[in-house]
């Protein structure tokens, strides 16, 4: 399975009913409806907000880690950047979700960097809700 057809049945399954496509994200993480849950990879605005509702009331944050493209290009195949950032689900990734994002995290750093910022955001936000 390549990351285009991946995007393409994300698309396909998005396009078909946004808010069965998020409660079968939710269903397939075996989400309880009671304890918290990270989702990775969020690339509609819409299905930011379906989210948002079909968990409350837990406490809901969207965590975008910002890169500009010099540097994703280096971390992946500078080649395929441009072919997967073509792709509809990924447009609307710079162009909407990170002004809906309730925290932006500065990923120009090094990966180990950006991944303690990650943490350390996700421990404070635990503490606040416990």
């Amino acid at each position: 399975m390549t990351r285009k057809n991946l995007q393409n049945l994300g698309q396909l399954l998005y396009e078909e009913d946004e808010i069965k496509f998020c409660v079968d994200v939710l269903n397939y993480h075996k989400w309880d409806g009671r304890s918290s849950i990270i989702i990775d990879g969020i690339r509609h605005l819409k299905a930011n907000t379906a989210l948002k509702k079909l968990v409350a009331p837990i406490p809901y944050f969207l965590v975008f880690i910002d890169a500009d493209d010099a540097l994703r290009k280096k971390r992946v195949d500078s080649k395929d950047l441009p072919v997967f950032d073509s792709h509809p689900t990924e447009k609307a990734v710079q162009q909407n979700l990170i002004l809906a994002a309730d925290y932006i995290i500065d990923g120009g750093d090094d990966l180990s960097i950006t991944q303690l910022k990650t943490i350390e955001l996700f421990e404070k936000l635990i503490s606040m809700y416990r």
